[in-house]
């Protein structure tokens, strides 16, 4: 398992940031010990009670907006608290020097947030419609993440607490014991303090290879393997380190200074989690190879890294068909996560991303383009499909489709969650959510977005007589619920849904404004929209939709 050495000090910097609570860095007595995790338990109580009411009123009015609303946040709430334990643990698992008391406290508090997770996931499933799907899933994911934390903090802690105790024995006992017997299993035992200083005189050479061989995967990856593991295979496995080569790399570029440091160091751990495990392997700077039709190029339970300044953490400017991308990770980097850059010579088509995370980045989420300098009209990007992807708060946009082609992208979007945008006001003056720009041919079925720094819909045409072959359902965009990683409220000039020069466009859904934000839309030189079937709320006030340029045709507005 990969193992990162933490002093008590970070281990408690950790806590006081991620639970808001005052927690000694030496070992605490017993008097003091239950009251470590005090503020995290009454937030538990607290979500624990406004649960039981939820449930008590969705048995009379399950029905009600204001119901579903309190639920989401409910639901909110319980998810930072969920991230929070799962960055506390992951902490106490990378830390050597916490006592086992304040482990099982830890496990304790998980222990209550799996329980309200099932409460909250039953309570989804009853009251919500629309996103029921999405919450379900959300809440599902992070309840797993906690069962395996759970079980990781109970078991791989006890072999730590053993050798810690022997150690000062062996260690009068050095020069008798390195120099008869190599050989042996005594010799791993021994090699954890005095190998990397004693050994290099006598022999150099004879001491590196049993390290490896006698399976001491924990004693060989703190010190020792620095330097000698550079060429042998064991790296490839553990590519954790390959999160802070994007801190390196962007270090030297021109722009990626100050973007990479806020943005890589927030997601780096919590990343390190799943790479850590064997069941997800990490691909820097990937280069994907496409598929067949009938047999397609799948990449599954991966963690890609990696990108530059002007690269994203995964970037496609090649021509490529036929892939799948399932229950992958993209970690931060430098610039973007995903781009997918067409270009005259680069055709990207029938790719299909399911299930993926995207971490947040200092500027696009998800960047999809078309560039041309031949005059092309046809659509070098087409037939993607995002299911179930999951963006979490971004710099800039969080998701864009681009094109200055005529032809239909034939692009399905499915059940995707952003969760934020607009996140560096400092590098970037965009901040919508959701983008399509020019791109005709768009298919939205099933979308959340929680609050965005600017519009969380940013769709433009070409021109107002353009149809373009846009279709949004089971949409959701509440800007009153905001994550925990988004910094930046909404803008007071800021529409939930920003249009311009489109018609013959259908949208229905939930529009919700922010409290900071604006009107619930804006429509530009836009005929025949149809939101039938749309709910329209703007608490405070009246919902209300402006209509400029000689905007007509559009129907079910409030």
């Amino acid at each position: 398992m990969f193992r990162v050495k933490a002093s008590p000090a970070v281990i408690t910097g950790v806590l006081v940031l991620s639970l808001f609570v005052p927690i000694s860095t030496a070992a605490a007595s017993e008097t003091a010990m239950p009251t470590r995790l005090s503020g995290l338990e009454q937030r538990a109580e607290s979500i624990h009670k406004r649960l039981g009411t939820l449930t008590r009123k969705a048995r009379t009015s399950k029905d009600q907006p204001r119901l579903r609303h309190r639920v989401l946040t409910t639901n909110a709430a319980l998810k930072r608290m969920n991230r929070r334990l799962a960055r506390l643990g992951t902490a106490v698992l990378a830390s050597e020097s916490v006592d086992d008391a304040f482990v099982e406290e830890v496990i304790a508090c998980a222990t209550t947030a799996i329980r309200l997770d099932k409460r909250a996931i039953h309570l989804s499933r009853r009251t919500l419609k629309q996103v029921r799907s999405r919450e379900v899933k959300a809440l599902k994911k992070l309840r797993a993440r906690l069962l395996t934390l759970s079980a990781r903090l109970r078991h791989p802690r006890k072999p730590s607490t053993t050798p810690t105790a022997p150690t000062p024995s062996p260690t009068p006992t050095i020069a008798p014991t390195v120099m008869p017997s190599v050989t042996p299993t005594v010799s791993p035992s021994a090699t954890a303090s005095p190998a990397p200083t004693a050994t290099p005189k006598p022999s150099a050479t004879p001491t590196v290879p049993p390290t490896p061989t006698a399976t001491p995967k924990p004693t060989a990856t703190p010190k020792p393997s620095a330097t000698p593991t550079a060429t042998p295979k064991p790296t490839a496995t553990p590519k954790p380190s390959a999160t802070p080569t994007a801190s390196p790399t962007a270090t030297p570029k021109p722009s990626s200074t100050p973007t990479a440091s806020p943005t890589a160091t927030p997601s780096a751990t919590p990343t390190a989690t799943p790479t850590a495990s064997s069941s997800y392997t990490t691909m820097t700077d990937a280069r994907l190879t496409s598929g067949t039709p009938t047999s397609p190029r799948v990449y599954e339970r991966i963690i890609f890294t990696g990108g530059d300044a002007t690269h994203g953490v995964l970037h496609i400017d090649y021509t490529l068909h036929d892939v799948v991308v399932r229950d992958c990770i993209i970690d931060s980097g430098p610039q973007n996560g995903l781009t997918i850059n067409a270009l005259d010579n680069a055709v990207v088509s029938n790719i299909r991303f399911e299930n993926v995370i995207v971490r947040p980045q200092p500027r696009m989420g998800v960047e999809v383009t078309d560039r041309t300098s031949s005059g092309r009209t046809t659509n070098n990007w087409h037939h993607l499909t995002f299911d179930r992807v999951t963006i979490e708060p971004q710099g800039s946009e969080a998701f864009s489709l681009c094109s200055a082609m005529t032809g239909d992208t034939a692009t399905t979007i499915r059940d995707m969650t952003i969760e934020g945008s607009g996140n560096r006001p400092d590098l970037y003056s965009w901040g919508q959510g959701f983008e399509i720009n020019k791109a005709r041919g768009v298919t939205v079925d099933g979308l959340t977005i929680m609050q965005t720094r600017g519009a969380a819909f940013n769709l433009q045409g070409p021109r107002a007589d353009t149809d373009m072959l846009w279709r949004f359902s089971r949409v959701m965009a509440d800007m009153r619920v905001r994550d925990d990683q988004q910094t930046e409220p909404m803008g007071s000039a800021a529409q939930v849904v920003y249009c311009k020069n489109a018609t013959g466009w259908r949208f229905s859904g939930t529009v919700v404004t922010a409290p900071t934000g604006s009107h619930n839309g804006y429509l530009d030189n836009v005929h025949g929209a149809d939101f039938t079937g749309t709910t329209w709320l703007r608490p405070g006030s009246k919902p209300y939709v402006s209509q400029v340029n000689g905007s007509s045709g559009n129907i079910a507005l409030p």
